[in-house]
Protein backbone atom coordinates (compact mmCIF):
# COMPACT_ATOMS: atom_id res chain seq x y z
CA UNK A 1 0.00 0.00 0.00
CA UNK A 2 2.82 2.59 1.05
CA UNK A 3 4.61 1.91 -2.56
CA UNK A 4 0.85 2.14 -4.08
CA UNK A 5 0.73 5.93 -2.37
CA UNK A 6 4.04 6.51 -2.99
CA UNK A 7 3.68 6.11 -6.46
CA UNK A 8 0.34 8.48 -7.14
CA UNK A 9 1.71 10.95 -5.55
CA UNK A 10 4.43 11.32 -7.96
CA UNK A 11 2.73 11.31 -10.73
CA UNK A 12 1.63 14.93 -11.68
CA UNK A 13 -1.73 16.56 -11.28
CA UNK A 14 -3.34 17.45 -14.45
CA UNK A 15 -2.99 21.10 -15.24
CA UNK A 16 -0.25 21.61 -13.14
CA UNK A 17 3.23 23.22 -13.98
CA UNK A 18 4.48 19.55 -13.92
CA UNK A 19 2.17 18.01 -16.19
CA UNK A 20 2.87 20.38 -18.77
CA UNK A 21 6.19 19.89 -18.45
CA UNK A 22 5.76 15.97 -18.66
CA UNK A 23 4.09 16.55 -21.50
CA UNK A 24 6.57 18.93 -23.57
CA UNK A 25 9.22 16.35 -22.68
CA UNK A 26 9.52 13.09 -25.81
CA UNK A 27 8.71 9.90 -23.44
CA UNK A 28 11.26 7.18 -22.78
CA UNK A 29 11.16 4.82 -25.75
CA UNK A 30 10.10 0.97 -24.76
CA UNK A 31 11.36 -1.04 -27.45
CA UNK A 32 9.42 -4.34 -27.24
CA UNK A 33 10.42 -7.64 -29.16
CA UNK A 34 6.98 -8.92 -31.06
CA UNK A 35 6.50 -11.96 -32.43
CA UNK A 36 3.49 -12.50 -34.79
CA UNK A 37 1.78 -15.03 -32.96
CA UNK A 38 -2.58 -14.61 -32.90
CA UNK A 39 -4.14 -13.28 -31.52
CA UNK A 40 -1.12 -12.56 -29.08
CA UNK A 41 0.07 -9.92 -31.56
CA UNK A 42 -0.59 -9.20 -34.84
CA UNK A 43 -1.63 -6.42 -37.37
CA UNK A 44 -5.06 -5.92 -38.14
CA UNK A 45 -6.11 -5.30 -42.13
CA UNK A 46 -5.25 -1.44 -41.57
CA UNK A 47 -1.81 -2.53 -40.28
CA UNK A 48 -2.61 -1.71 -36.85
CA UNK A 49 -0.53 -3.69 -34.15
CA UNK A 50 -3.07 -5.43 -31.60
CA UNK A 51 -3.49 -8.23 -29.93
CA UNK A 52 -3.59 -9.52 -26.41
CA UNK A 53 0.25 -9.18 -25.58
CA UNK A 54 0.44 -5.85 -27.38
CA UNK A 55 -2.49 -4.76 -25.51
CA UNK A 56 -1.34 -5.27 -22.35
CA UNK A 57 2.07 -3.69 -22.58
CA UNK A 58 0.94 -0.62 -24.18
CA UNK A 59 -1.10 0.30 -21.62
CA UNK A 60 1.45 -1.06 -19.16
CA UNK A 61 3.75 1.00 -20.96
CA UNK A 62 1.55 4.45 -20.72
CA UNK A 63 1.55 3.70 -17.57
CA UNK A 64 5.10 3.61 -16.79
CA UNK A 65 5.38 6.50 -18.85
CA UNK A 66 7.52 4.61 -21.59
CA UNK A 67 6.38 5.26 -25.52
CA UNK A 68 5.68 1.29 -26.66
CA UNK A 69 7.89 0.92 -29.71
CA UNK A 70 6.92 -2.74 -31.46
CA UNK A 71 10.51 -4.25 -32.96
CA UNK A 72 9.44 -7.77 -35.45
CA UNK A 73 11.11 -10.44 -33.13
CA UNK A 74 10.76 -14.39 -33.34
CA UNK A 75 9.26 -15.69 -30.01
CA UNK A 76 12.05 -18.14 -29.45
CA UNK A 77 14.70 -15.69 -30.88
CA UNK A 78 17.92 -15.62 -29.15
CA UNK A 79 20.57 -12.73 -27.80
CA UNK A 80 22.16 -11.76 -30.58
CA UNK A 81 18.75 -11.44 -32.79
CA UNK A 82 17.75 -9.10 -29.71
CA UNK A 83 20.33 -7.03 -29.50
CA UNK A 84 20.33 -6.40 -33.12
CA UNK A 85 17.09 -5.24 -32.73
CA UNK A 86 18.07 -2.90 -29.69
CA UNK A 87 14.95 -4.81 -28.05
CA UNK A 88 14.57 -4.09 -24.17
CA UNK A 89 11.68 -6.45 -23.08
CA UNK A 90 10.81 -9.10 -24.92
CA UNK A 91 8.45 -12.44 -24.22
CA UNK A 92 10.39 -15.45 -23.40
CA UNK A 93 9.51 -19.23 -22.04
CA UNK A 94 12.14 -19.84 -19.32
CA UNK A 95 11.93 -23.40 -19.90
CA UNK A 96 12.72 -23.00 -24.16
CA UNK A 97 15.19 -20.00 -23.81
CA UNK A 98 19.11 -20.93 -23.38
CA UNK A 99 20.76 -17.54 -22.48
CA UNK A 100 17.97 -15.54 -20.03
CA UNK A 101 20.81 -15.87 -18.02
CA UNK A 102 21.49 -12.50 -19.52
CA UNK A 103 18.14 -11.00 -18.93
CA UNK A 104 16.06 -9.62 -15.64
CA UNK A 105 12.41 -11.67 -15.31
CA UNK A 106 9.60 -9.78 -14.98
CA UNK A 107 6.37 -10.12 -12.21
CA UNK A 108 4.12 -10.59 -15.03
CA UNK A 109 3.44 -12.90 -17.79
CA UNK A 110 0.39 -14.89 -18.83
CA UNK A 111 -0.37 -18.71 -18.24
CA UNK A 112 -1.28 -20.75 -20.99
CA UNK A 113 -2.95 -24.30 -21.38
CA UNK A 114 -1.45 -26.62 -24.11
CA UNK A 115 -4.20 -28.61 -25.56
CA UNK A 116 -4.24 -31.07 -28.52
CA UNK A 117 -7.23 -31.01 -30.33
CA UNK A 118 -8.47 -33.89 -32.55
CA UNK A 119 -9.85 -34.38 -36.68
CA UNK A 120 -12.69 -36.46 -35.35
CA UNK A 121 -14.38 -37.51 -31.97
CA UNK A 122 -12.24 -39.05 -29.11
CA UNK A 123 -12.50 -40.72 -25.89
CA UNK A 124 -12.01 -39.22 -23.16
CA UNK A 125 -10.58 -42.00 -21.51
CA UNK A 126 -8.16 -42.75 -24.50
CA UNK A 127 -5.16 -44.17 -24.16
CA UNK A 128 -1.80 -42.46 -24.82
CA UNK A 129 -0.85 -41.80 -28.16
CA UNK A 130 -0.18 -44.08 -30.42
CA UNK A 131 2.57 -44.19 -33.82
CA UNK A 132 -1.26 -44.07 -35.85
CA UNK A 133 -1.72 -40.68 -35.38
CA UNK A 134 -0.51 -37.74 -37.71
CA UNK A 135 0.26 -35.00 -35.14
CA UNK A 136 1.25 -31.24 -36.27
CA UNK A 137 3.06 -29.35 -33.51
CA UNK A 138 5.75 -26.51 -33.64
CA UNK A 139 8.75 -28.84 -32.58
CA UNK A 140 9.68 -32.19 -32.44
CA UNK A 141 10.96 -31.48 -29.02
CA UNK A 142 7.61 -30.36 -28.12
CA UNK A 143 6.23 -33.23 -29.16
CA UNK A 144 7.99 -35.48 -27.24
CA UNK A 145 7.23 -33.46 -24.37
CA UNK A 146 3.41 -33.76 -24.80
CA UNK A 147 3.81 -37.58 -24.95
CA UNK A 148 3.47 -38.03 -28.89
CA UNK A 149 6.96 -39.16 -29.65
CA UNK A 150 6.04 -42.34 -31.01
CA UNK A 151 3.46 -40.61 -33.13
CA UNK A 152 4.30 -39.09 -36.92
CA UNK A 153 5.09 -35.86 -36.01
CA UNK A 154 4.81 -33.02 -38.69
CA UNK A 155 6.80 -29.77 -36.74
CA UNK A 156 5.84 -25.72 -38.48
CA UNK A 157 3.68 -22.96 -37.73
CA UNK A 158 0.55 -24.38 -35.53
CA UNK A 159 -1.31 -21.14 -36.82
CA UNK A 160 -0.06 -21.44 -40.53
CA UNK A 161 0.39 -24.45 -42.23
CA UNK A 162 -0.21 -27.01 -39.99
CA UNK A 163 -3.75 -25.14 -39.07
CA UNK A 164 -4.86 -25.79 -42.46
CA UNK A 165 -4.04 -29.17 -43.10
CA UNK A 166 -6.01 -29.72 -39.76
CA UNK A 167 -8.85 -28.22 -41.40
CA UNK A 168 -8.21 -29.82 -44.77
CA UNK A 169 -7.99 -33.59 -42.64
CA UNK A 170 -4.51 -34.00 -43.57
CA UNK A 171 -3.44 -34.36 -39.79
CA UNK A 172 -5.15 -36.20 -36.91
CA UNK A 173 -4.23 -34.04 -34.42
CA UNK A 174 -3.17 -30.00 -33.62
CA UNK A 175 -0.59 -29.30 -30.43
CA UNK A 176 -0.29 -25.81 -29.09
CA UNK A 177 -1.19 -23.10 -27.12
CA UNK A 178 -4.98 -22.78 -26.65
CA UNK A 179 -5.60 -19.56 -27.71
CA UNK A 180 -3.40 -19.57 -30.83
CA UNK A 181 -5.31 -23.02 -31.73
CA UNK A 182 -8.89 -21.71 -31.15
CA UNK A 183 -8.41 -18.74 -32.91
CA UNK A 184 -6.58 -20.54 -36.00
CA UNK A 185 -9.16 -22.81 -36.02
CA UNK A 186 -11.94 -20.42 -36.02
CA UNK A 187 -10.83 -18.67 -38.88
CA UNK A 188 -10.51 -21.45 -40.76
CA UNK A 189 -14.25 -21.81 -40.00
CA UNK A 190 -14.64 -24.40 -36.94
CA UNK A 191 -17.13 -23.38 -34.56
CA UNK A 192 -16.08 -23.06 -30.97
CA UNK A 193 -18.27 -25.65 -29.47
CA UNK A 194 -16.52 -27.91 -32.05
CA UNK A 195 -13.32 -27.29 -30.76
CA UNK A 196 -14.02 -27.41 -27.17
CA UNK A 197 -15.77 -30.78 -27.85
CA UNK A 198 -12.37 -31.93 -29.69
CA UNK A 199 -9.96 -30.47 -27.25
CA UNK A 200 -7.79 -32.21 -24.58
CA UNK A 201 -5.88 -30.26 -21.74
CA UNK A 202 -2.39 -31.56 -21.78
CA UNK A 203 -0.44 -29.05 -19.41
CA UNK A 204 0.26 -25.24 -19.26
CA UNK A 205 3.28 -23.43 -19.15
CA UNK A 206 4.07 -19.68 -18.12
CA UNK A 207 5.11 -17.00 -20.50
CA UNK A 208 7.06 -14.22 -19.31
CA UNK A 209 8.35 -10.79 -20.33
CA UNK A 210 12.01 -10.62 -19.64
CA UNK A 211 14.00 -7.38 -19.27
CA UNK A 212 17.45 -7.09 -21.44
CA UNK A 213 20.36 -6.14 -19.08
CA UNK A 214 21.80 -3.96 -21.63
CA UNK A 215 18.65 -1.97 -21.87
CA UNK A 216 17.66 1.16 -19.69
CA UNK A 217 18.65 0.14 -16.07
CA UNK A 218 15.43 2.73 -15.45
CA UNK A 219 12.62 0.43 -16.96
CA UNK A 220 12.43 -2.15 -14.62
CA UNK A 221 11.41 -0.01 -12.21
CA UNK A 222 9.15 1.98 -14.05
CA UNK A 223 6.98 -1.05 -14.69
CA UNK A 224 7.22 -2.41 -11.99
CA UNK A 225 5.87 1.03 -10.23
CA UNK A 226 3.18 1.05 -13.23
CA UNK A 227 1.93 -1.99 -12.06
CA UNK A 228 0.74 -1.03 -8.62
CA UNK A 229 -3.12 -0.56 -9.45
CA UNK A 230 -3.43 -2.28 -12.60
CA UNK A 231 -5.05 -5.54 -12.64
CA UNK A 232 -2.82 -7.65 -14.70
CA UNK A 233 -5.46 -11.28 -14.23
CA UNK A 234 -8.66 -9.19 -14.91
CA UNK A 235 -7.62 -7.46 -18.18
CA UNK A 236 -5.99 -10.39 -19.70
CA UNK A 237 -8.83 -12.15 -18.88
CA UNK A 238 -11.07 -9.61 -20.67
CA UNK A 239 -8.67 -9.67 -23.27
CA UNK A 240 -8.35 -13.15 -24.44
CA UNK A 241 -12.32 -13.09 -24.15
CA UNK A 242 -12.05 -10.20 -26.93
CA UNK A 243 -9.34 -11.96 -28.85
CA UNK A 244 -11.47 -15.33 -28.86
CA UNK A 245 -14.20 -13.66 -30.14
CA UNK A 246 -15.78 -15.05 -33.57
CA UNK A 247 -15.31 -11.17 -34.92
CA UNK A 248 -11.55 -11.25 -34.68
CA UNK A 249 -11.71 -14.19 -36.23
CA UNK A 250 -13.40 -13.35 -38.96
CA UNK A 251 -11.30 -9.85 -39.58
CA UNK A 252 -8.39 -9.63 -42.04
CA UNK A 253 -4.71 -10.22 -39.98
CA UNK A 254 -1.64 -9.32 -41.63
CA UNK A 255 1.97 -10.23 -41.05
CA UNK A 256 5.57 -9.37 -42.33
CA UNK A 257 3.83 -7.22 -45.18
CA UNK A 258 2.62 -4.45 -42.07
CA UNK A 259 5.90 -1.98 -41.51
CA UNK A 260 6.48 -2.22 -37.35
CA UNK A 261 4.45 0.94 -35.76
CA UNK A 262 5.56 2.99 -33.28
CA UNK A 263 2.83 3.31 -30.26
CA UNK A 264 2.67 6.40 -28.38
CA UNK A 265 1.28 6.63 -24.89
CA UNK A 266 -2.98 6.32 -24.90
CA UNK A 267 -5.51 8.65 -23.36
CA UNK A 268 -6.18 8.24 -19.91
CA UNK A 269 -8.85 5.66 -19.03
CA UNK A 270 -9.88 3.51 -16.15
CA UNK A 271 -8.66 0.21 -15.90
Amino acid sequence: MVLAITTLAAWPVPGTDADAAEASTPAVELRVGVPHLPPWAFHDADCHLTGIAVENLRRLAERAGRRFVAVPLPLDAGADARTAGDVALFLGDATLSADLEEALPLPFGHTIDRIAVYQGPWASAATAPTSSLRVGVRTQRLAETMGFADSRVVAGEVNGALADALAAGRLDVLVGGREVIYLAMMRRGWRAATLRSRTRRLGSFELHYHLTRQGDADHGDALRRALEGFDWPRRDQQLRQRFLSPDVARAPMRGSECETLAVGPLPQRPD
